[in-house]
């Protein structure tokens, strides 16, 4: 791995490592102790994924890390990060609700899966910063991925040069 490579590889392995903190934080409020599986599998995984992409360069260890990152990104970011605390949240309070009379019954009949209440400041908060820092994930996954397939294509093509 070279230089930058490797600096893009770090990037992305700490907002992946931090949007499994934010998640396993947010989580912690509906499922108590048993978040520390959700730690572990968030946050020990892909250090584990990418120790294994550095000593061997394996392509294996390279789409794990990518598949926890994706996981990460779409099924908490956006899913619950999103969709459950942005636009359902600030939907129903400031769109919904306004749009109907400010009657909650009415909203609440017409649009059942959405939510009537906002839950406390720290768990509402981790839910869009995990959105945030999961776009950030994202971006620096795609980033690494990109230099380091440039990475092995200049080398590629170092090796085809000099047997031509």
């Amino acid at each position: 791995m070279n230089q930058e490579t490797s600096k893009y590889a770090k990037i992305s392995l700490a907002f992946t490592a931090l949007t499994g903190v934010l998640t396993s934080v947010h989580y912690f409020y509906e499922m108590g102790f048993k978040a520390v599986i959700l730690v572990l599998l968030l946050l020990v995984l892909p250090v584990l994924m990418m120790r294994w992409l550095k000593k061997t360069g394996s392509k294996m260890a390279l789409r794990i890390y990518g598949l926890i990152t994706t996981w990460l990104v779409i099924g908490f970011g956006f899913f619950d990060g999103f969709w459950n605390h942005v636009v359902k949240k600030f939907g129903y309070y400031y769109v919904l609700l306004p749009a109907h009379g400010g009657d909650k019954k009415v909203v609440e009949k017409t649009f059942s899966i959405l939510p009537t209440e906002v839950g406390n400041f720290l768990f509402e908060a981790t839910g869009i910063l995990t959105f945030i820092m999961s776009i950030i994930a994202a971006y620096y996954l795609v980033k690494f991925i990109r230099v380091r397939k440039q990475f092995i294509t200049n080398i590629q093509n170092n090796i085809r040069g000099q047997y031509v």
